[in-house]
């Protein structure tokens, strides 16, 4: 639920319900949602501006979901973040690494238009990559997933 409220723009029922979230997960041993939990918490760090959190939270959630024996199709709730703060730092090849991740076969396939960025971004010429890396970016805000 807390990712409907992310979805939404709601920055305080997200933290909630993601906090809520994360606690019952942790307390039942469910990896893979204790990492959804923590890249919503990345999120709302990174909608306030609090980037050192929000970088932290989005990295462990990474790794939570990429070490969890459940595969997580919801790489995307970590990975924009990341990408969005690589790219205002000027690190396109990272910001592309995050966005890149999210075409793999195990991922959700997101709104067309989101997809049709990734596609892009991954066929464009190397002084390219940072216009293809914003548009990308942009489609994930209009799609509501940033």
């Amino acid at each position: 639920f807390a990712v409907v409220r992310r979805r939404q723009g709601l920055l305080a029922e997200t933290e909630t319900l993601s906090r809520q979230a994360r606690e019952l997960a942790e307390a039942g041993g469910m990896g893979v949602y204790v990492s959804t939990a923590d890249a919503n918490l990345a999120w709302v760090a990174w909608r306030r501006g609090e980037l050192t959190t929000a970088h932290a939270l989005a990295e462990q959630a990474l790794a939570g979901l990429r070490a969890a024996s459940a595969r997580s199709p919801y790489f995307w709730t970590a990975l924009l973040p990341l990408a969005a703060m690589a790219h205002a730092a000027g690190e396109t090849d990272r910001c592309a690494g995050y966005l890149e991740a999210m075409t793999a076969p195990d991922q959700q396939l997101l709104q067309p238009m989101m997809m049709t960025a990734l596609t892009a971004l991954g066929a464009a010429a190397p002084e390219q990559r940072a216009a293809a890396c914003a548009a990308a970016l942009q489609q994930a805000e209009a799609g509501r997933y940033l």
